[in-house]
């Protein structure tokens, strides 16, 4: 993450910065981003941005931070509106994205991050629900009254499963926008699967294929 000095810096400069920082990432994949070209478009010399940032995970870690707030903050305005249904949420986060990746250059930006790391994805070490952290903290916010999580930690582990699933159709949305019906499509099976479960019912009637 940033360094104390990053957010202490005046708002234009550090908006300077970042926005040669993004220009950057519409360019070229994050694993071949140049330091050299970033300072020169940010016009600040190269030991700066050393004060800011230790070196490219840092950054990394910081753009994917300010992602997964937004898909977070989006989650709880979407968990409210949808009155605490969090598979419509689900829906509703990638239908956002969509919009989202409308423009080039957000396409570009998170396509270029998806290929280094998945979003949903924690660093070694990390608890690996903090990218949900959001969510989990505000769990109350699910209408959990439908589903069989009998503890909380149950739901804990379905929201894990579930925006890991958003995860995995994003990143391929990101990869190639074209097929946001197609992965719209098996995004609700998926969750269909998830909503009734894999096992199969005693004498419900059907055979196995």
């Amino acid at each position: 993450m940033p360094t104390d000095t990053f957010f202490n810096l005046p708002e234009e400069k550090r908006a300077r910065l970042m926005q040669a920082i993004r220009y950057e990432l519409t360019r070229v994949p994050f694993s071949a981003l140049s330091i050299n070209r970033i300072v020169h478009t940010a016009q600040i010399p190269r030991g700066s941005y050393y004060q800011y940032f230790s070196g490219k995970d840092d950054l990394y870690d910081f753009l994917l931070t300010g992602y997964r707030t937004r898909m977070q903050q989006s989650a709880m305005r979407t968990l409210r509106e949808q009155k605490g249904d969090v598979f419509l949420t689900v829906l509703a986060g990638f239908d956002e994205s969509v919009q989202f990746a409308s423009a080039d250059s957000n396409l570009a930006v998170m396509r270029h991050l998806f290929s280094y790391r998945q979003p949903l994805q924690p660093r070694a070490g990390e608890n690996p629900l903090s990218s949900i952290a959001v969510l989990t903290q505000n769990i109350d916010l699910i209408d959990a009254s439908k589903l069989t999580c009998e503890t909380r930690e149950d739901l804990y582990y379905m929201l894990e499963i579930l925006f890991t699933m958003l995860a995995f159709s994003l990143a391929e949305l990101f990869c190639d926008p074209q097929k946001a019906p197609q992965l719209r499509a098996q995004l609700e099976k998926k969750l269909a699967l998830v909503r009734q479960g894999f096992l199969r019912k005693p004498d419900c009637g059907k055979e196995a294929f």
